[in-house]
């Protein structure tokens, strides 16, 4: 009786733990809804389930486009790792969509018939209007300013740190293929 018992107790702990390993979308959010109507729609039958898929990437497409944000997704939080990959894509595209959004907001008022001038072209521009030559630039480009009291030690000029980029969202599959880059790398440095 204990033998048997014991292997009970085994086999539902090792079914709650791979229950754990299974992700899923939460049932409010756009694929959960998604998956509920396939089941409800579809009836199981795979070919209206396909139809089904074909018409919501349709319609995901038409909101990447139109830079629309993704109704029941949420775009300003960082992806949920713990939720299953389409719903980590569509929560990527939300936020990439916000993100586009955010930087076509500003150029709305400009004429877009030009291309916007470059830092380098200003002052090619300044220094033929001007006659001297370049100018040396004071302002330091690239700097996110002074790094507290460190110097450099043969110049003992200040150190400045650089200005960096935001690391990019990205979802379980794109953070394991970064893994294996590196791990395919080795100590080649």
């Amino acid at each position: 009786f204990f033998a048997i018992a014991e292997t009970q107790a085994g086999n539902s702990f090792s079914e709650h733990k791979s229950s754990q390993a299974i992700k899923g979308a939460p049932v409010d959010s756009l694929f959960g809804l998604f998956c509920l109507h396939a089941l409800w729609f579809g009836n199981c039958n795979i070919r209206a389930i396909a139809v089904l898929w074909i018409e919501f990437v349709r319609e995901i497409r038409w909101y990447w486009e139109e830079s629309q944000p993704l109704p029941r997704v949420l775009s300003d939080s960082t992806i949920d790792l713990s939720s299953c990959l389409i719903n980590q894509k569509l929560h990527m595209l939300a936020i990439c969509n916000s993100l586009k959004q955010h930087k076509s907001g500003g150029e709305l008022g400009d004429d877009q018939s030009h291309p916007p001038e470059t830092p380098i072209q200003r002052d090619v521009l300044a220094s033929n209007v001007d006659g001297e030559g370049f100018s040396p630039n004071t302002e330091r480009q690239g700097s996110a300013g002074i790094v507290g009291s460190m110097m450099l030690l043969k110049s003992r000029k200040h150190m400045h740190a650089p200005v960096t980029q935001d690391p990019p969202p990205m979802t379980e599959d794109m953070h394991e293929e970064r893994l294996q880059a590196v791990a395919a790398l080795g100590d080649s440095f």
